[in-house]
């Protein structure tokens, strides 16, 4: 397996249709947990499944189109990009909702979780899903593993050394 693309590189169209595949998927195991938590039974089951189903996939195709179109016009890929893609995807959730008070929050609410959440994890992310190949590239390339060329306690060592040889004499 090859490297995977940055998300400058990727077709805005299909990309987003891609995850959203996975992420109506996430939503079909949601809505079944709900209706199975429920009680629900026939009709009303599959409603309730394909319902949250529907809704995860278009709310990840609008966050993963989003993203990528403001990642395209930005020229780079950060955690601004994650968080300005959750609060177009918050305003939909809210004009959804049919609430003046949630067409603010969400996208406000979710535009500080998602900048949040990708500034601390950013990193970690990208070398999880990397393969082995690519990760012991980054990890050469970005010296991940390397010691620090100055020992910090190399100095305080001598001084130690100096002031016991001051001692036994």
């Amino acid at each position: 397996m090859g490297q995977t693309q940055s998300i400058l590189e990727k077709n805005c169209l299909t990309y987003p249709l891609q995850q959203s595949v996975f992420t109506g998927i996430g939503g079909l195991g949601i809505g079944f947990g709900i209706a199975f938590s429920n009680g629900s039974h026939g009709s009303l089951l599959r409603k309730l499944i394909l319902k949250n189903g529907v809704l995860y996939g278009v709310l990840g195709y609008t966050f993963f189109g989003s993203k990528c179109v403001i990642s395209k016009l930005r020229h780079k890929d950060d955690y601004w990009s994650d968080g300005a893609a959750a609060s177009v995807m918050g305003l939909a959730l809210g004009l959804r909702a049919k609430s003046p008070v949630r067409v603010v929050a969400f996208p406000t609410a979710l535009f500080v979780t998602f900048t949040f959440l990708s500034k601390l994890y950013r990193e970690e992310f990208e070398i999880l899903f990397l393969n082995h190949r690519a990760r012991r590239e980054k990890r050469q390339i970005d010296g991940f593993f390397d010691w620090p060329s100055k020992d910090p306690f190399k100095d305080h060592m001598e001084r130690i050394k100096a002031n016991e040889a001051d001692n036994s004499k």
